[in-house]
């Protein structure tokens, strides 16, 4: 009689090999999650730097004002604050200070989960005039993600069009951030 040698795992091995691997998990899931959340903030944020370049290029271009704002649809401006769901920008052609189908479409960038961007009160739409000044008064874009207000930030545009990196006011915070 011959005896055959078996070969594999005991189970108290593979208990401590699964165990092994959900801790590994439980440290690699929360990481991933918090480097998707800032990637995704950062598409964002670079997708409304590239519409704030383009619409204000636009503006000097085509020598008439050029309008920024919140778009549900990508043909016109909703009447919001909130940016992530979607904007669009466009030439106003016949300057009647919206979007409409005799203006020129520059872009529409549609909505990004999991990240809130919302305007200053009062600034539902951003509006470029031919020399590149921003109507208004100055416009602060507060980005806000799953990894909560500690890491939520702003852009401050000031009336001439030019962009600086800020910390978002509390009231910001709060309102993009829902807390």
């Amino acid at each position: 009689m011959t005896r055959s040698h078996q070969t594999g795992f005991t189970l108290i091995e593979l208990m401590i090999a699964v165990a092994i691997v959900g801790i590994l998990a439980g440290i690699a899931l929360p990481a991933f999650a918090s480097a998707r959340a800032a990637a995704q903030t950062q598409s964002l944020r670079d997708a409304l730097l590239g519409a704030l370049t383009e619409a204000r290029t636009a503006a000097a271009f085509y020598e008439h004002d050029t309008l920024l704002c919140p778009s549900l649809d990508g043909e016109s401006c909703a009447d919001s604050f909130e940016w992530q769901h979607g904007f669009i920008a466009a030439v106003d052609l016949n300057n009647n200070e919206r979007i409409d189908d005799d203006d020129r479409r520059l872009l529409y960038r549609g909505e990004v989960e999991d990240v809130r961007l919302l305007t200053s009160s009062g600034r539902k739409r951003i509006q470029f005039q031919p020399n590149g000044s921003n109507a208004g008064s100055n416009a602060t874009f507060t980005f806000c993600d799953e990894r909560g207000p500690t890491r939520a930030t702003a852009l401050v545009m000031n009336n001439r069009g030019d962009l600086r990196e800020d910390r978002p006011s509390a009231t910001a915070v709060a309102a993009a951030c829902r807390i």
